[in-house]
């Protein structure tokens, strides 16, 4: 027992009982792992504050016949889609802040809190963050007309504004848009905001602005925060 204790200690494979620092520790100390949900507690000491991520050991190619593991840690969100729905009823288009002026009761929650994510930052050098953009009559990065402009911008957790025309260092990224389409049926776009300056996220908020028109609609999913 001693010896078993020991060894979780000292290899610890994300189980509850031995909750592992980062997904790339799980993956060091056994290679086998496979993608999964695993127990982080990155600032180690007492395990209270242990909670569950996502470890991604897919494989990544790194060159035309070569690849390796990812070894990626994402933290989920406690709620990740927010309603679809007129979110604003009336007015004229302007930036419009989702948590501050919209959904004033509802929050961007992690289970990790403010010292584990610190720790996290601290063992990572990238970080990233996706949002999918729910769209009703509402553009999200295109027109109509293929023309393309920022209508959705997020607030970084250390409260820097990004949005598709940003410093490209900063810049938002656009994985996929059918926005443009304003045929009173629902589409979606997908954002992706990476930085190497770990306390740029979680995302602290989502600014829209193409939705004061009558039968605009919105609605906002919140992708996991992944540190590698």
């Amino acid at each position: 027992m001693l010896d078993e204790n020991l060894q979780g200690v000292q290899q610890p494979d994300g189980s509850e009982r031995f909750p592992a620092k980062t997904c790339a520790d799980i993956q060091m100390c056994h290679p086998e792992a496979e993608s999964n949900d695993y127990w982080l507690d990155p600032n180690g000491g007492a395990s209270w504050d242990k909670f569950q991520a996502r470890c991604n050991f897919d494989s990544k190619k790194t060159g035309w016949f070569s690849s390796e593991k990812n070894k990626e840690t994402c933290v989920y969100p406690r709620k990740t889609s927010f309603d679809k729905k007129e979110w604003v009823t009336s007015g004229t288009d302007k930036w419009t802040w989702f948590l501050r002026d919209l959904a004033v009761n509802e929050e961007f929650e992690y289970p990790a809190n403010n010292v584990q994510m610190r720790y996290l930052r601290i063992n990572s050098m990238t970080v990233r963050q996706n949002i999918t953009y729910h769209c009703k009559n509402s553009n999200a990065h295109k027109d109509a007309f293929g023309n393309t402009k920022s209508f959705v911008k997020v607030m970084s957790n250390d409260l820097l504004a990004v949005s598709t025309d940003s410093h490209h260092k900063n810049k938002l990224r656009v994985i996929h848009d059918e926005c443009n389409k304003k045929d009173g049926q629902w589409h979606k776009a997908v954002f992706e905001y990476t930085s190497k300056v770990g306390d740029r996220l979680p995302i602290n908020d989502i600014a829209v602005f193409d939705v004061a028109d009558k039968g605009e609609e919105f609605g906002i999913e919140l992708g996991p925060v992944c540190f590698s």
